[in-house]
């Protein structure tokens, strides 16, 4: 099986830590990316999009960043929603299985996100965000949409399907327990 990564969208970001107190919120720094990952096997080939991060804040070059394992991955299409927060710098990514909450250095690179991630997965932006533009129009070009079916209304339909698995593996877990 051979895999081959292209980077898409890359950059540090701080990520808000998901346990700790409910007063202190503590940030740690990571190397954020989406990559898209063909992979070819011996029954066919395959193409996935994925939001990745590493350990690693420290990533000086895309070579280097085709090197590490990261050490978490969500499929694109995954991705429910992508929003800015109350701080000027911080947004957050919404995927079907957990939250992400990070903080840019700049505001340019909190709208290269935002605006990188919603080309990309197609979804609309929400209330408040219409406004922000891709930073980069001269130096960099705007990535184009790789996972379709992004609107609204699939993305109900996204969550209504995810909230109905869930539903089920807990119907499943407690009818196991009774047994």
């Amino acid at each position: 099986m051979t895999d081959k990564r292209q980077v898409l969208l890359h950059g540090s970001l701080c990520r808000q830590k998901r346990r700790g107190s409910a007063f202190t919120k503590s940030w740690v720094r990571r190397y954020f990316s989406v990559e898209r990952v063909d992979t070819l096997s011996r029954y066919g080939s395959s193409t996935i999009y994925r939001l990745c991060y590493y350990k690693d804040s420290n990533v000086s070059d895309v070579t280097k960043l085709l090197s590490l394992k990261p050490k978490y991955w969500s499929p694109l299409d995954e991705i429910i929603s992508v929003a800015s927060a109350q701080s000027d710098r911080s947004f957050r990514i919404r995927t079907y299985t957990r939250d992400f909450f990070v903080k840019a250095q700049s505001l340019a690179e909190r709208n290269y996100w935002i605006v990188g991630l919603l080309t990309l997965t197609g979804l609309n932006p929400r209330d408040g965000d219409e406004d922000i533009l891709w930073p980069f129009e001269e130096t960099r070009p705007r990535p184009e949409q790789v996972v379709f079916g992004g609107t609204i209304n699939e993305t109900l339909a996204r969550e209504r399907r995810v909230s109905q698995e869930r539903i089920q593996y807990v119907d499943s877990d407690s009818s196991e327990g009774s047994a």
